[in-house]
Order: C-alpha cells, then sequence, then structure tokens
C-alpha cells in the first residue's frame, strides 16, 4: 500500500510539472498576442496610420487599456504559477510610487461610475520614487481598491497616500452604507 501511495504521489507530482509547464507555454503565448494588439493600439493612438476621429480614437484608447489590462492578468497568471513552483522572481527598479497609485485608481474610475460611487484620492505632499516590482505593486494596490468598491455598495472610496519616513503607506477607505468605515492600509518599505 505504501509502494502504491508513493507512486500516485510521484504520478501527481509529475501531472503538476506538466500542467505548470503548460499553464506557462499558454500565458507565454497569449501575452504576446496581446502585447502586438496593444502595439498596434498604440501607433494608432500615435497617429502613425493617419489623424483619427474623435469617436474612433476613444475607441482605440479602450482597445489598447483592455489590452494592458489582458496583459496585466497573464501577468498574474504566470506569476501565481510561479509561485506554486517556488520561483517567483521581482523586478526591482526605480518608479514613481504615486503615478502607479494614481494609475491604479483611474482605472478603477469607471467600475466606481457604474456602482454609482464616489472614488476619491488625496496624495500628501512628498517624493514616491522607490525602488520595487511595478507590476506586483500595482497588483496590490488594485486588490486593496477592488476590494473596497466590492464590499460598498453605494457611498464613497477614498484612497489616501502619505509617506512616512523610508515608507510610503496606501490607505482605501470606504464609507457608505455596507462598508465597514474602516481603511484597508498597506505600507512598502524604501527598497520594494
Amino acid at each position: 500500500l505504501r509502494e502504491r501511495i508513493e507512486l500516485l504521489a510521484t504520478d501527481l507530482e509529475m501531472a503538476n510539472e506538466h500542467q505548470t509547464a503548460l499553464i506557462h507555454f499558454i500565458t507565454h503565448q497569449v501575452k504576446g498576442f496581446l502585447t502586438k494588439s496593444r502595439y498596434i493600439f498604440g501607433e494608432l493612438d500615435a497617429g502613425t496610420y493617419g489623424e483619427l476621429k474623435p469617436k474612433v480614437k476613444a475607441v482605440v484608447k479602450q482597445g489598447y487599456q483592455f489590452n494592458t489590462d489582458g496583459i496585466s492578468i497573464v501577468q498574474n497568471i504566470l506569476h501565481a504559477a510561479n509561485i506554486k513552483t517556488g520561483k517567483v522572481t521581482y523586478e526591482r527598479k526605480p518608479l514613481d510610487f504615486k503615478t502607479l497609485v494614481e494609475r491604479e485608481v483611474e482605472k478603477q474610475r469607471k467600475s466606481t461610475e457604474d456602482k454609482r460611487l464616489s472614488l476619491m484620492l488625496e496624495i500628501q505632499p512628498g517624493e514616491y520614487r522607490m525602488e520595487g516590482d511595478a507590476d506586483q505593486l500595482a497588483h496590490a494596490v488594485q486588490n486593496l481598491i477592488d476590494n473596497a468598491i466590492k464590499y460598498t455598495p453605494k457611498g464613497e472610496v477614498t484612497v489616501g497616500l502619505q509617506k512616512m519616513g523610508g515608507a510610503r503607506r496606501i490607505s482605501v477607505k470606504a464609507n457608505g452604507s455596507g462598508s465597514s468605515g474602516r481603511a484597508d492600509m498597506h505600507t512598502f518599505r524604501e527598497g520594494g
């Protein structure tokens, strides 16, 4: 019985490795197509192939954003697969955390408008440059905002950002019916 269990465990481990390899292959392929498509939308938006009518330009910008979001989702799937295998890598590069937060808030604006919520951004004065993995930080910020929007049926979601010594603190607070009124906070230290 023990030998049978060991054999099944080996088979299961091999199946998991094949599944992870397949996920990597598929997501890399999808990411490649999305990246090429985003490049086309970017070129159209930049006017490389001529001036676009305002309505067409708006659709092109939307297509570019959809592709950008799709690439981000694929990246998250790859990251989850890497966590499973213990091969997580972080690309620590200089970035402006303030710009990153502003971008993530803007991405969520349509979601809040669809739910008739107000979305506020309050940034304290200060320098927000730091080193870190932009994709991972953006994902963390996105999750904080997503949760606030999800659990607030009406009212206001406020994203706050402040510098505290060598750290940057982001807070997301929901005020309105259904929300707890408390702020979800996360502090990012200098260097990631």
